[in-house]
């Protein structure tokens, strides 16, 4: 009988911590694996954000799709600014948003109207923002890495944890070649101001024209329901300019116009079938309406599924 050895017997005391130290960050590794995708959650429709850096990047994910789409915006981009800003280039958009502690919400608001695409988040990445759009730029932005930075607050963002570990999740299984890229520049003219020098300015029917169906929800196309679109203010265009963020998305319109009385918050009338669709829950959600169930007055002649209904809240942007 082969007898252990004082040497033997040290080797072995040392090997039991370490198969039981590997046991133990596997059972862990496992374990948040398991949270995270039980607190991950599909997103229902396409979800757009602005990344600021140089240059300034919009990403749109279409997640039924396990795509995405990136554009590239110089940042000497001059763009009409919401709240009142007037015309400012990006690059002093983001500045203005942090020194009046916009927490992104002036910058996300200028994009989402010049482009006409729903933009719902902010990051600001630093140093990692910078360089053309690809999925690699992407990926190192929304790394599991940077969960750390999100919940320190060292990482400037608009977006909730729990959004920010689903983006993470999408991003892991898109891949290089399920990215798209659009090059914004053909929509940029060259505008000359008082002093004779050139600006680069962003002309909006060039815009609309380049993106045309590109960002369609696949998903909410596919449903089939049709919108009006309502002003109920006394700021001009504010339904146009929606009208024009909503139909980016894919959302039938059939009608765009103003009606009485002012509404103060943002309402939707349909059926209860038509405010179950994905169609109403993201009129719901991006101009933050409250649904009503059976048809109103306004909208009764367009034979449109869902009526919305546009009020202060939402046309105090464009004061």
């Amino acid at each position: 009988m082969r007898s252990h050895t004082a040497v033997h017997t040290r080797r072995a005391h040392r090997a039991v911590p370490t198969v039981v130290g590997i046991g133990i960050a596997v059972i862990l590794a496992i374990s948040i694996f398991i949270f995270f995708r039980l607190l991950v959650a599909p997103f229902p429709y396409r979800q757009s954000l602005v990344i600021a850096g140089s240059p300034t990047h919009i990403l749109s994910i279409n997640a039924a799709k396990n795509s995405i789409i990136l554009i590239d915006v110089p940042e000497d981009t001059v763009i009409s600014a919401t709240q009142g800003y007037g015309d400012y280039p990006i690059r002093s958009l983001i500045t203005l948003d942090d020194i009046d502690n916009h927490h992104g919400k002036l910058i996300t608001s200028s994009i989402s109207d010049a482009f006409g695409i729903p933009i719902t988040w902010y990051v600001q990445p630093g140093e990692l923002g910078n360089g053309d759009g690809n999925v690699d730029l992407v990926r190192r932005i929304f790394s599991f890495g940077n969960l750390f930075k999100v919940l320190q607050g060292s990482m400037d963002t608009s977006m909730p944890f729990t959004t920010w570990i689903n983006l993470v999740w999408a991003l892991r299984f898109i891949p290089a070649d399920g990215v798209e890229t659009i090059d914004i520049r053909q929509a940029i003219i060259h505008v000359e101001s008082p002093d004779g020098s050139s600006v680069a300015t962003l002309d909006e029917s060039r815009v609309d024209y380049m993106l045309q169906n590109s960002l369609f929800d696949t998903g909410m196309r596919a449903e089939g329901i049709t919108a009006a679109i309502y002003n109920t203010t006394q700021v001009p265009t504010v339904g146009l300019r929606a009208s024009r963020q909503a139909s980016r998305m894919g959302v039938q319109m059939v009608f765009v116009g103003n009606a009485e009385p002012l509404v103060p918050e943002c309402q939707i009338n349909g059926s209860r079938e038509a405010l179950r669709s994905k169609t109403a829950e993201y009129l719901a959600n991006y101009f933050d309406c409250k649904k009503e169930e059976g048809a109103g007055d306004i909208g009764r002649g367009t034979g449109a599924d869902l009526v919305v209904l546009l009020g202060e809240k939402y046309a105090a942007q464009y004061k």
